[in-house]
């Protein structure tokens, strides 16, 4: 089934040239597609981009907006207002994709630490902290050094270090080489 599209031209001088420009519009568009439909090979996707360049390029300065969709829809615009806000989506993509680097670089920063981490052993990861003097098989600190006497270390920091000894030995493992 044909749809039909009205357009209804005023005897205005301007509206009659505006309508004869997107006449020769739509001819010029008509050829480049015979033109590539008539080649051995078609190729599909000229098609669609000579398609995409009416679309969003050439007839939205004659203030016509084409909407894809289930259905296609055509709207009447003001080209200038539409190029406003063609540059506002503009810089909201590239505030996101810069949002999204960023957020990548931190990731890469964190990938590096960890593997920087990862280049001690779980072992020997607080040998050399002064904190402590004395460790288990594991390397994990059993007394510290508190105003100049050595005393065991509290239950509660053991755990934590029991912890910390936990992650460094699946970061060895994750970068074990």
């Amino acid at each position: 089934m044909k749809k039909r599209i009205k357009i209804s031209i005023n005897s205005n001088k301007q509206n009659v040239d505006q309508s004869l420009q997107v006449a020769e519009l739509l001819s010029q568009f008509r050829t480049e597609i015979k033109t590539i439909s008539q080649q051995k090979e078609i190729d599909q996707k000229k098609i669609l981009q000579a398609c995409d360049l009416l679309r969003d390029e050439q007839l939205v300065k004659f203030g016509f907006l084409i909407e894809d969709g289930v259905q296609t829809v055509v709207k009447q615009i003001n080209y200038q207002e539409y190029l406003i806000n063609k540059q506002r989506e503009e810089l909201l993509k590239i505030e996101k994709l810069q949002q999204k680097q960023k957020l990548n670089e931190e990731k890469q920063k964190k990938l590096e630490l960890e593997k920087e981490l990862a280049k001690i052993p779980a072992e020997k990861m607080f040998l050399n902290e002064k904190e402590y003097c004395e460790f288990d098989q594991n390397g994990i600190p059993v007394k510290m050094v508190v105003d100049g006497q050595q005393v065991e270390v509290p239950k509660s920091k053991s755990k934590k270090l029991q912890k910390e000894w936990e992650q460094r030995k699946k970061l060895n493992e994750k970068y074990a080489e």
